[in-house]
């Protein structure tokens, strides 16, 4: 290694004085240039240099406190190498900081050098926190020892951008970039891209005339490169410059604009506008109104316990250096806090020796540590800093600091800056701005040369003097419009900024998928580490009110009114859907379910007025004017006797009862549904036919869906489903539809789990769940500012479920539009002229019941008791689902007592669930309105209906318990083999609990090894075998393959089709020697499976061929599903090892750094022989350090794999003498292969 002496290295290191012997000494450094390109980045050493000079000053010491509550105070020793902006002299200066300074950390210098240093550390296992590097490929290498806290540069322009395009009435743009340089190409192609793909879209003037690539080469060639740059723009007439270039190329262009007087409208250039002596350099002329983006700006609101401010940073900077921090100072400072916060929280949860440690043994020893982590010890201190570091979440002056799973900072959002009168001001995002974006860039003023005194006949003062007067006035009126347009501008954008989710923040799980049905399965994802549903807004498609022609194809929706009439709006289809039609009808009568045909012929229907449906629309007159508007148009006599085509049930289809909207939460089918209770007045009419063709309806603008989402965010409620934010568009749902995100129930939509014909609701959590609606329902419809209109769907369908079986309840949208200033006199009237041609038919027995006309109650209760009403029928439906009516056929003398629901359905609540509850439902569904009990009198209720209903679940149980006994005894004779069959597929203490009839509790495994298997070229012995053969081939392997499985104690998890899979550590407790035990399985598997023939009777196909994966880690062992069951793993591990078997090659053992940590420590003689293969991409994982076992006896066959794999790693240095690449496939098991040498191995076996 070189010496300084040799490299004339200028080193500055931080001296301490009066170091305790108790104090951790950390060893820190970087290597940062002065000169070229790297002189930007000596501000970055000034930050790193602070944040040391501070930790040692006596105000302001940061320790480690560990769980015993000592202290040690935390110190950085650091040291900085200038490398004279060259590459090699730069790579060379890493190597001696880690060889010879022996630095436990790395601190990043400039993007010029990224890559390369990333790729020293990570193979030296380093961390490396980079400071100042914002592009996107150096972090998607996915290299574990190295952080960035810096955001993506691929957001730094898409502000300018879009005040270029949208404000600043840019029509013409201009690009230039370096594309030699990984930081400048990704930041001005993601703004041509941006350009193309979004700007243009929005602005279709808006548009790039030139995209100019050079090279640092062609820029060196010519000494006039850069003005000929501004030359070739003005020959393009642009109006707007946007550059992605260093300081000294941004200082040439911002010369030349001004040397040339061109003006432009707006001019963005990368990192020279944010340097302080731009605008003094330059002067005023070239630099006003410059944009550039910065990563942090003094004027932020953001702070932490250590620097304080954003402000109180910038002060204690200036005062230690005599100038303002940049940002990228600021990065750099709040890189070392985040490091030195990731240090405290490592070891918070440790104890320490009470004697005196260093830093190498702190971060190294890994028998120093004892730690209160289930498990016990999770690595050695180093790995506890680098997943600290990881999952950290805080808060520093330089902003929010959140790691993806890349290890780079995604909680932080660039600043667009602007030069204002010299000054360097944040002006987007609009909550860190300090200053107003001026856009376009005001033009030059020239001075008017005119002699006049006078105009027309008044002097020039006092024509000055009337318009000032004219003008004043003008403006203290409009004074106030503009103060309210102003405020309700800013609660948008604020609005905007709290709701709006972006993409890049989720680590999504799954993304919603579109049903056969047309309605979505929710997607689920994770947003700052909590789960949460991904729910496409099919609601809010349309405006309030308005009917969409093209959302009630092939439907029949039935609309319940609040006086016990209905409205019933029927689209024409095609009378080959009257079969399945008829079958649904059939379902929906079993309940007691009004379901009577209008009388129509069915052969009258129209097959060719398809594209022109007719809507039958059927209510009292008094009815529809406010629960339904349509848009103006003709009548149709085409479709005037086809309401018969399409009579069933309400589905949960695209237009709902009340809300007109589609608001599909579930994934079930409408033919799949039961059916639920309905009016059971039979209502006609023959005048009421409107022609929709042509309608649209229009989609809510994004501000009024934000303040319904605001609306919906605020609705804090335990029984309501808390709403998070909103996507505005997800690649699997269309453009044009946004994505809410809500709290994430785990067992999904009521309906859903109704549905599910394994899982049983007894009565005491279904009147648990009623409880929560109620409750839910009564806090909503007490909401005043405004009201909200009916909110519950038929059959629950807004309903969730969570793990303990409680019940939220998502609010639609629908019933939050009156929160939204919507014109509804374009449908007012004709709605009022369509229902005076309505005709109702209502039966005697409502008649008689309709002539007491009950007192008129509130508009506020007119909207809760029509939930009541909805709440009743869907709580008989949920209640009676196994006790349906069969053959019922609805008439009015049927219904009970002025009731909308059947005597039949009454009975079979009386009798299932007692006289009170039944009662109670029927006051919900009573037809007079004032009749129903409010939601509260509801709750009151229930509550009281809890004991009996505890009763009733515990008499049920007995007599199961009494039933299941009798079978038992009848099948004695049979137990004691069913007990040896039940020991055999299930682990003892899984078994234990299945005898004594009780689901077995999900037990979570520490640690175990896991192996798969499976047969080579399987497909095609299956072409040439008989069914015979081949069963009678697995067979003969398999049985093998068990007998070694109880001979080592492992568990045999289960085969699928030629797949093997067996654990360890999981049936006996091997703590200290499963993955010995695992690996020595898997030679004798391989060994079988060489010596089994394919087919006893052809010889000639050879023996059976296998590959083999083995991976370590925790899994959760659970006993699922409630027919057949069987005992099954979970968790990451079991994909891992899967993925392993899967990349293996025939007659391999392929196995994870993991599970080689652990064979190392218990059978070190088979760890010597194992192969290691470097990084591979693993599929779904990344790329992964594997390595291929083999036993003793295939000692050459392992020599030449090792040779293979170093041939394959190996390269040239310098000198062209040829070495291996430093990575963990190169140095084997004898060393340092996994991280820690041999001596720091733990005793004991743990997974980490």
């Amino acid at each position: 290694m070189l010496g300084l002496g040799h490299l004339c290295l200028l080193a500055s290191t931080v001296l301490y004085s009066a170091v305790s012997e108790s104090d951790l000494v950390f060893r820190v450094g970087a290597v940062i240039g002065k000169i070229n390109q790297c002189s930007e980045m000596n501000d970055a050493h000034l930050g790193y240099k602070l944040f040391a000079d501070m930790l040692d000053s006596s105000d302001k010491p940061l320790f480690v406190r560990d769980a015993a509550g000592a202290e040690r105070r935390i110190r950085f020793n650091y040291t900085r190498y200038d490398d004279d902006c060259e590459s090699k002299k730069h790579n060379a200066l890493i190597q001696t900081l880690i060889n010879e300074d022996k630095v436990h950390f790395l601190f990043g210098s400039t993007p010029v050098f990224a890559e390369q240093e990333s790729v020293l550390a990570n193979d030296a296992q380093r961390l490396l926190y980079h400071c100042c590097v914002g592009p996107d490929p150096i972090y998607e290498m996915d290299m574990e020892f190295i952080y960035g806290i810096q955001a993506s540069n691929k957001k730094y322009s898409q502000g300018a951008a879009k005040s270029m395009a949208l404000a600043g009435n840019v029509k013409k743009l201009f690009i230039f970039y370096l594309e030699d340089n990984i930081f400048t190409a990704t930041t001005c192609q993601t703004a041509v891209t941006y350009s193309t793909d979004v700007l243009q879209q929005l602005n279709s003037e808006f548009g790039i005339v030139e995209v100019v690539k050079y090279t640092s080469a062609d820029a060196a060639a010519d000494p006039d490169f850069y003005p000929k740059l501004v030359g070739q723009a003005m020959s393009m007439e642009a109006d707007a410059i946007l550059g992605c270039d260093f300081k000294g190329p941004g200082f040439q262009i911002a010369r030349a604009v001004a040397t040339r007087g061109y003006y432009l409208k707006a001019m963005w250039l990368t990192v020279a506008p944010a340097y302080e002596d731009f605008a003094d350099t330059l002067g005023p002329k070239a630099t006003e109104h410059a944009l550039t983006a910065v990563q942090w700006h003094p004027a932020s609101t953001f702070a932490d316990l250590f620097f304080g401010t954003a402000r109180e940073y910038s002060e204690r900077y200036d005062r230690a250096y005599g100038v303002t921090p940049s940002y990228v100072s600021a990065g750099a400072s709040a890189a070392a806090y985040s490091l030195t916060y990731a240090i405290q929280d490592a070891f918070k949860g440790c104890t320490l020796p009470e004697q005196d440690v260093d830093a190498d043994s702190l971060l190294f020893d890994a028998g120093l540590l004892e730690c209160k982590e289930s498990g016990g010890d999770k690595g050695i201190g180093y790995e506890r800093v680098m997943r600290s570091l990881a999952r950290q979440q805080i808060n520093t002056f330089f902003g929010e600091v959140a790691l993806n799973s890349y290890r780079r900072n995604v909680a932080l959002t660039p600043i667009t800056a602007q030069i204002q009168s010299g000054v360097l001001q944040a002006t987007l995002p609009i909550d860190v701005a300090n200053k107003a974006l001026v856009m376009p860039k005001p033009p030059p003023v020239e001075e008017e040369q005119s002699s006049a005194e006078y105009i027309g006949t008044l002097h020039k003062e006092a024509f000055i003097a009337v318009v000032v007067i004219v003008v004043g006035s003008v403006l203290i009126l409009c004074l106030a419009a503009l103060l309210t347009v102003w405020r309700s501008k800013k609660h948008s954008k604020l609005l905007e900024h709290m709701l709006v989710v972006s993409p890049d923040d989720l680590l999504i799980i799954n993304h919603p998928v579109r049903l056969c049905d047309g309605s979505y399965e929710c997607g689920k994802a994770m947003h700052r580490n909590t789960l949460v549903a991904l729910e496409p807004l099919t609601e809010v498609k349309q405006k309030e009110m308005e009917l969409n022609a093209k959302l009630s194809r092939s439907k029949s929706y039935k609309h319940s009114s609040r006086n016990g009439s209905s409205v019933t709006i029927v689209k024409d289809s095609d009378p080959r859907m009257a079969f399945k039609e008829d079958r649904t009808r059939t379902r929906s009568t079993e309940l007691g379910i009004s379901n009577q045909p209008l009388d129509v012929p069915h052969t009258a229907y129209p097959q060719d007025d398809l594209e022109a449906p007719a809507l039958i629309i059927q209510g009292p007159v008094s009815e529809g004017v406010e629960d339904l508007q349509l848009q103006p148009s003709k009548p149709s006599t085409s479709a005037a006797n086809g309401a018969a085509a399409l009579q069933g049930p309400p589905q949960a289809t695209a237009l709902q009862p009340r809300s007109k909207v589609n608001f599909n939460l579930g994934n079930t089918h409408s033919e799949d549904l039961d059916p639920y209770l309905q009016h059971p007045l039979r209502v006609s009419t023959s005048n009421a036919h409107f022609n929709l063709q042509g309608l649209e309806a229009p989609q809510l603008t994004r501000a009024q869906i934000l303040r319904l989402v605001w609306r919906s965010k605020c609705l804090q409620h335990p029984s309501v489903l808390p709403v998070s934010g909103i996507i505005w568009s997800l690649p699997s749902v269309p453009q044009d539809m946004a994505v809410l995100v809500t709290e994430c129930e785990e067992l999904g939509v009521l309906t859903s789990v109704m549905d599910n014909k394994t899982m049983e609701l007894d009565a005491v959590k279904m009147l648990d769940i009623c409880k929560d609606l109620a409750q839910a329902l009564a806090y909503l419809h007490a909401q005043t500012h405004p009201r909200l209109r009916p909110v519950l769907q038929p059959r629950f369908a807004g309903v969730m479920l969570n793990k303990h079986c409680r019940a939220k309840l998502r609010v639609p949208f629908t019933s939050l539009l009156d929160a939204l200033a919507l014109d509804r006199s374009d449908c007012t009237g004709f709605a009022a002229d369509c229902f005076k041609s309505i005709s109702v038919q209502v039966p005697p027995r409502a008649l008689r019941s309709s002539s007491q006309a009950p007192a008129r109650v509130s508009s506020r209760w007119e909207e809760e008791l029509e939930d009541v009403q909805q709440f009743g029928l869907d709580v008989a439906c949920i209640l009676s689902r196994s006790h349906l009516v069969s053959q019922m056929s609805i008439n009015p003398e049927e219904l009970a007592q002025d009731s909308v629901l059947s005597q039949a359905a009454m009975d079979c609540l009386e009798e299932e669930y007692g006289d009170e509850l039944a009662q109670l439902v029927l006051q919900c569904c009573a037809q007079d309105s004032s009749k129903r009990p409010s939601f509260t009198e509801i709750q009151r209720r229930l509550e009281e209906l809890g004991p009996e209903m505890i009763k009733r679940a515990q008499m049920a149980h007995r007599v199961h318990r009494t039933l299941t006994t009798l079978s038992m005894s009848s099948g004695r004779l049979g137990a004691a083999r069913a007990d040896e069959l039940l020991y055999e597929v299930f682990p003892e203490k899984v078994a234990e609990s299945l005898k004594s009839g009780r689901l077995p509790d999900p037990e979570p495994y520490p640690c175990v090894s896991l192996f798969f298997s499976d047969i080579v070229g399987y497909t095609d012995i299956c072409t040439v075998l008989s069914l015979e053969e081949v069963l009678n081939m697995l067979h003969r392997l398999y049985s093998r393959f068990d007998a070694l499985s109880e001979d080592l104690d492992l568990f045999k998890v289960g085969t699928v089709g030629d797949a093997y899979m067996c654990v360890a550590n999981v049936r006996c407790p091997l703590p200290d020697t499963h993955a010995a035990a695992m690996a020595q399985f898997a030679f004798g598997c391989g060994a079988i499976a060489k010596s089994e023939p394919v087919c006893l009777s052809r010889p000639e196909l050879g023996n059976i061929r296998i590959r083999m994966g083995i991976h370590a880690g925790p899994v959760m062992g659970a006993v699922v599903g409630t027919m057949n069951r069987r005992f099954c793993l979970f968790g990451d591990t079991v994909n891992v090892a899967s993925r392993m078997e899967s990349t293996s090659l025939t007659d391999h053992i392929q196995c994870t750094k993991s599970f080689m940590r652990l064979l190392q420590q218990q059978w070190p003689e088979c760890a010597m022989l194992a192969v290691p293969q470097g990084a591979r991409p693993i599929k779904g994982k990344g790329r992964m350090y594997t390595y291929y076992l083999f036993p003793d006896e295939q000692q050459q066959q392992a020599s030449e794999c090792r040779a293979v794999s170093v041939g394959r790693s190996g390269r040239l240095t310098s000198g062209g003498t040829p070495r291996t690449h430093s990575t963990e496939g190169d140095r084997g098991c004898r060393e340092d292969s996994l991280g820690v040498s041999s001596r720091h191995c733990s005793s004991t076996a743990s997974c980490t």
